[in-house]
């Protein structure tokens, strides 16, 4: 019989029947760990999409943020940020959350497989054993009343742009979700609406078909649906959209 488990950042597998333990290094997902692994990043600027933002730039940007009606919140650190989490969301929620390595990093993602104070969406699809039952329950999810994401950049004006391959993040962003909560490393702050296009396809783009290529043995990932949110919905209720920025660079 074989039991697995995390030691750190190494999967241990124990054979029990002769008690012997094997260590399995697991990759390192990280936007460095794939910048070092992956000789197809060889091309794109790390240094250049990854430089942290100012204290200035980051008080015009939630500045700008906040004029378009939405909430932002600025923090030192990933474990604030996770706090800034907690604090924002009620008891008896609905919660579900995009595949994130900034969500993953910041610790949010082990800690909602664990609390039982909001309705966690993924319990619920993964519950749920029947194919065609579990996408509709995916396809509900994106109406959570919390949906959680990071982006692939905000403009110093306030603009956010995000995309993925299935639609399965993007469509929570512009109207399904009843809020949003996004959390942002300082590293994703670009000054125009233009750069953060560019960050999308050039940096964003390319390190996630690193990581799909270690996780998902595919050749490359692809910028299927892409939303820009430049404005607020002039009729919709302000803060919707509640961004958490850390003065750290994190995810992709």
């Amino acid at each position: 019989e074989i039991s697995a488990c995390l030691v750190g950042s190494e999967m241990c597998i124990r054979d029990r029947s002769t008690g012997v333990n094997h260590i399995m290094s697991q990759p390192d997902l990280s936007a460095a760990g794939l910048f070092r692994s992956d000789p197809k990043l060889k091309d794109v600027n790390f240094a250049g999409w990854n430089k942290l933002a100012s204290e200035d730039i980051l008080a015009k940007t939630k500045k700008n943020l906040e004029a378009k009606s939405h909430l932002c919140t600025i923090v030192g650190t990933k474990q604030e940020a996770l706090e800034a989490i907690k604090k924002a969301i009620p008891k008896g929620a609905s919660v579900m959350n995009a595949g994130s390595t900034t969500l993953g990093e910041i610790g949010f993602t082990d800690y909602l497989k664990t609390q039982t104070d909001w309705k966690n969406l993924h319990t619920v699809i993964l519950a749920e054993k029947d194919p065609a039952k579990q996408a509709e329950l995916r396809r509900q999810s994106v109406t959570a009343e919390y949906f959680l994401s990071s982006v692939t950049a905000i403009s110093e004006d306030g603009d956010i742009t995000v995309c993925c391959l299935t639609g399965s993040r993007s469509g929570a962003f512009a109207y399904a979700a009843g809020k949003l909560i996004l959390v942002v490393g300082a590293n994703k702050i670009v000054p125009t609406y233009e750069d953060a296009v560019k960050r999308t396809y050039d940096y964003c783009l390319p390190v996630e078909s690193a990581r799909v290529r270690i996780v998902f043995k595919v050749p490359a990932s692809s910028v299927n649906h892409f939303v820009a949110i430049r404005g607020p919905n002039p009729w919709g209720a302000p803060g919707r959209i509640h961004v958490i920025i850390v003065k750290e660079a994190l995810g992709f």
